[in-house]
């Protein structure tokens, strides 16, 4: 699933962001 890899790396993005 394309939208379930889009969430995922958006959550990745964000975790490294507030990280």
């Amino acid at each position: 699933m394309d939208f379930f890899k889009f969430i995922l790396s958006l959550s990745n993005f964000l975790c490294h962001s507030l990280d």
